[in-house]
């Protein structure tokens, strides 16, 4: 059985309509990525995702999952920070950095406003993440912020 993101880039680019200018450099950018969406999925327990994997990937190339983003601060920026969130997630470990807090907001916020059960999981579970960008007390969850 395939599991999720195990397809092509063309299967995870159902729906996709939000696009970027090359003469602008912009791009089409997923508040709630693959990359961190993969993150969580591989990182909790339970069966993979296999039946309506292909629903999960049309939810998140939603529209109101897409804006358009500078191409450095899509390619670069949410790339490094969402290898920040998966990192952190997986070793069950504080968001250190007020950036990877604020796109892990973001993401989570997107991912709970969705319609799609599998994405809301994902949110929820992201919400349940801490924040500790060095201010003294206890550290703030993800959906807290």
């Amino acid at each position: 059985m395939d599991r999720y993101r195990d397809t092509t880039r063309k299967g995870l680019n159902q729906g996709f309509r939000k696009h970027g200018s090359n003469q602008n450099k912009t791009d089409g950018a997923h508040i709630l990525s693959h990359r961190v969406a993969k993150g969580v999925k591989e990182s909790t327990p339970g069966r993979p995702v296999t039946k309506g994997k292909s629903d999960l990937v049309r939810a998140m190339n939603h529209d109101s999952n897409i804006r358009i983003k500078s191409q450095y601060g899509n390619r670069v920026l949410d790339e490094r920070r969402d290898i920040r969130i998966v990192d952190a997630f997986k070793n069950k470990t504080h968001i250190t950095e007020k950036t990877t807090a604020n796109r892990a907001k973001q993401a989570y916020k997107a991912a709970i406003s969705s319609d799609n059960k599998t994405m809301q999981d994902i949110g929820a579970k992201m919400g349940e993440m801490t924040v500790h960008a060095g201010k003294q007390g206890r550290p703030k969850k993800v959906k807290n912020l």
